[in-house]
């Protein structure tokens, strides 16, 4: 026969063993907000160097191959120069689409709302 303490005791150990339940799953939705914003602080840090470190660098290429087309060339090095031209304007195109699929400025300076327009005006613009 199960004695009234026995009853009693095991109520407490199941409402005990609840309570722990929800203390963990407190702790669970905390550190994943708290990976969340490490993820989005990651994000931003390597949208940050692309743009300022290799764009800036990209640019800086494309400007200077840009000015030997200016001079005096033979056509075959003129040539060359233009394709070279060409392909790190594609690379410079592509690092500020990479930056902005990463961490969108407009999101930090615009808000959600008008980070998600943009990312729908690019998607019905691209397909």
């Amino acid at each position: 026969m199960i004695s009234h303490k026995t009853v009693v005791k095991s109520g407490t150990d199941l409402r005990k063993k609840h309570r722990q339940i929800n203390e963990y799953q407190a702790r669970l939705e905390q550190m994943n907000a708290e990976i969340s914003i490490t993820e989005e602080n990651e994000r931003r840090r390597i949208a940050e160097y692309l743009h300022d470190g290799l764009g800036q660098n990209l640019s800086l290429v494309n400007l200077k191959l840009t000015a030997l087309l200016h001079s005096e060339l033979a056509p075959k090095v003129g040539k060359n120069i233009r394709e070279a031209a060409e392909l790190v304007s594609n690379a410079i195109n592509e690092t500020r689409l990479l930056t902005y699929n990463l961490s969108p400025p407009i999101l930090y300076e615009l808000g959600l709302i008008a980070a998600i327009s943009w990312k729908l005006g690019a998607i019905e613009n691209k397909y």
